[in-house]
């Protein structure tokens, strides 16, 4: 790429921009790398695997036609199998086809927003293609988010129907208050068409609208059309080789960009899918997956992986994994040294830069011989048909090897963010009048090293990325000040254990009073009503006010790193055997908090939730021998009750499993029975039970099947 000046330079737009380049540094944005400190890279990598190439002319069509192709193609192979079913590719398109034409009976033809509202499994991915099979646009919601994010969504997105199941309707009945009709798959008349609708519409029509952080405090909807969505699944269906033979597992939320990937890169390839709920079933459920299923290809955030390398540290563990592809998040130094060491030689690794609004950017493939010398692994090299710009301020290029602001360019880009024109405008701005090419300014720097491989160096304002979710600051800081007792607040992404954790970002609230100081457990529990759980702040840090620049704005430089010790002073109680001596090492990793935790302390206290619970008792069945079940944290909550269930040889934490759960227990009034929600668990009544008091009994039942012995 050679230095140029851009003939219509467009204005920078920080402030605007909400779409994160999914990849976050730990260097100071500002910072540019040394010839010493560049990456020392291999020649460019490959999977050796044959597959069938999907061409660029296959994208002038819509999605249903590419799957249906599939599906001839393929019609025997399995196409998706989740805990309850397997479907073969002509079976799950019947399924497709028969919530298609119950879509077409209510609505007729034409594009408009239909809502599918379902719980991970086969029926999301069925009505994900049935919508599409209508010529119209699909907007994922996921049951186990909040009801005040979803009922915005559900409003913003100007949706005529929702489309669930049985398990789901009375939920979704409550969602759309009588505003929006329901269609439930379950009931459809079994006489319905399962043949192809065959419907004649533009690759232009909108595929979906998926809905991120806004920069104004409300989540912001990114929607696409057919042919861009087959653009970014052809490109990486090409780049990982996928065809015949692999499987992959999907641990995404439907409701995510990184959901979308997955889906389409695996059944417009042929490639079998597997969702799995890894909150609901576990650590040692997916790597039984993985094994079982032969899986050749993983997909996932970076934390995940980091959970499950550090878990299942055997190299032939996983014999038939081909690729491990990390998304969401950078991929650390560390992250490439799990890889070498536990997984199988044949399997290579996968990092690249993406996302909602341009879709896959880069990518950066590393096998088991490649040395990084850098803490981070750069996102790597171009796809077909988008290009990568480095400006400076003022929209000219920079020369090869400086520092600029990454801008893409392409054909493919989002169509823009729902209902907001003059933004798209500014945002999606086309090359000149006449040109399909536009460019969108994602706010990330990065440079150029020689061989065209892109180096990322972090972001130009504070977007962060959480367990692989985008995260728009401002949405969190709109849900604290609606708690109505502070003046002013700041959320920002910091590194809370760089040590422990290299390039794990999570979310510090500064809080500025108006009056005494903020209890913290009272605004978590505040804030679980308002926003997902990876929104959620990890450390509090109250402050008299806000440290300003000398122009007045707020200095985020300047805030202070939160003090963790000092949010766990308590009253020290130290271990008394070596059974809590171990337990408390297994805390202090899972949970990330510092030394010294206690016998005393509360799991949930310390910032324990159902996905950490999960990476917890893997840990424990491998140092102990013994599978406990979820609810046992409800049971034994501190590391003396747990280490006394171990000890006593207590079969009724370890090996039984009821589907009532006592969660608190005691008290006169009459007992309150939970039921589970979409996913199985009951773990997320504690904090329901601890508000209500101590004379209120409180119970639950929690779906059979989570043990992964039973039927579910």
């Amino acid at each position: 790429m050679t230095a140029q000046r851009s003939s219509k330079p467009l204005k920078s737009m920080s402030g605007n921009v909400s779409g994160t380049i999914s990849h976050v540094s730990r260097l100071d944005p500002h910072t540019s790398l040394t010839k010493e400190s560049e990456p020392n890279l291999p020649t460019r990598i490959y999977p050796q695997n044959e597959f069938k190439k999907f061409t660029n002319s296959e994208i002038e069509q819509t999605v249903a036609q590419r799957f249906e192709k599939q599906v001839a193609q393929y019609s025997d192979r399995l196409a998706v199998q989740d805990r309850s079913r397997s479907l073969t590719y002509r079976e799950f398109n019947a399924l497709a086809n028969h919530i298609a034409h119950g879509i077409l009976v209510v609505r007729g033809e034409g594009n408009e927003q239909v809502v599918l509202f379902f719980e991970q499994g086969i029926n999301f991915l069925a009505g994900i293609f049935g919508v599409l099979k209508t010529g119209k646009c699909y907007v994922p919601i996921d049951p186990s988010f909040p009801e005040e994010r979803n009922r915005y969504i559900l409003e913003n997105s100007q949706a005529c129907l929702i489309v669930t199941n049985s398990a789901n309707w009375e939920t979704a009945e409550h969602l759309a208050g009588g505003y929006c009709p329901l269609l439930n798959i379950d009931t459809l008349e079994s006489d319905l068409s399962k043949e192809n609708p065959s419907l004649n519409f533009s690759p232009d029509a909108l595929a979906y609208i998926i809905y991120t952080s806004g920069s104004t405090g409300k989540p912001k909807g990114v929607f696409q059309n057919n042919r861009n969505l087959l653009h970014n699944a052809m490109n990486q269906i090409n780049a990982f080789h996928l065809g015949e033979g692999d499987r992959i597992p999907l641990v995404h939320s439907c409701s995510v960009m990184g959901a979308v990937r997955v889906i389409y890169n695996a059944l417009l390839s042929g490639t079998t899918l597997y969702p799995f709920d890894v909150k609901a079933e576990g650590l040692n459920a997916l790597r039984l997956l993985l094994i079982e299923e032969k899986i050749t290809v993983f997909h996932s955030v970076a934390t995940l992986f980091r959970y499950f390398a550090e878990i299942f540290r055997n190299v032939d563990a996983f014999p038939h994994l081909r690729l491990v592809i990390l998304g969401g998040e950078a991929m650390t130094r560390k992250d490439v040294e799990f890889y070498q060491q536990y997984f199988p030689d044949r399997c290579l690794l996968c990092t690249g830069l993406g996302s909602t609004e341009t879709g896959t950017v880069r990518v950066f493939m590393l096998d088991k011989n490649v040395e990084i010398s850098t803490a981070l692994v750069p996102p790597g090299y171009a796809v077909e048909g988008v290009e990568v710009l480095l400006w400076d301020e003022e929209g000219n290029n920079v020369p090869l090897g400086e520092v600029g602001e990454i801008v893409v360019q392409s054909k493919y880009l989002a169509v823009g963010y729902w209902q907001q024109d003059e933004t798209n405008a500014q945002t999606f701005a086309p090359v000149s009048s006449d040109s399909p090419v536009r460019r969108f300014r994602t706010g990330d720097l990065g440079k150029l090293l020689p061989d065209e491989c892109l180096v990322h160096l972090g972001r130009k304002d504070f977007q962060v990325k959480v367990r692989g979710y985008r995260v728009n600051v401002a949405e969190v800081e709109a849900a604290l000040m609606d708690y109505g007792f502070l003046k002013e607040v700041v959320v920002m992404g910091r590194e809370l254990e760089p040590e422990r954790s290299p390039g794990e970002t999570s979310l510090v609230a500064y809080l500025v009073p108006k009056g005494a100081s903020i209890d913290t457990n009272e605004i978590r529990q505040f804030l679980k009503q308002k926003l997902p759980e990876y929104m959620m702040p990890s450390a509090y840090v109250n402050l008299e006010k806000l440290p300003v620049t000398a122009n007045g704005k707020i200095d985020k430089r300047a805030l202070p790193a939160p003090d963790l010790e000092k949010q766990l002073e308590r009253n020290f109680v130290a271990p008394i055997n070596q059974i809590e001596q171990q337990l408390i090492a297994t805390w202090e990793k899972v949970l990330g908090v510092p030394q010294p935790i206690d016998i005393k302390d509360n799991f949930f206290e310390l910032g324990g939730n159902s996905l950490v619970g999960v990476r917890l008792l893997a840990e424990i069945e491998n140092l102990f021998g013994r599978k406990l079940q979820l609810t046992t944290l409800f049971q034994a909550q501190t590391i003396e009750e747990l280490a006394a269930a171990l000890t006593n040889d207590n079969t009724q934490l370890t090996e039984s499993y009821s589907s009532l759960v006592k969660i608190k227990s005691g008290g006169s009034n009459p007992p309150l029975f939970c039921v589970h929600h979409m996913g199985g668990s009951v773990l997320e009544y504690y904090q329901l039970a601890k508000y209500l008091g101590e004379e209120q009994p409180v119970y639950a039942l929690q779906s059979i099947g989570l043990d992964g012995k039973h039927k579910p």
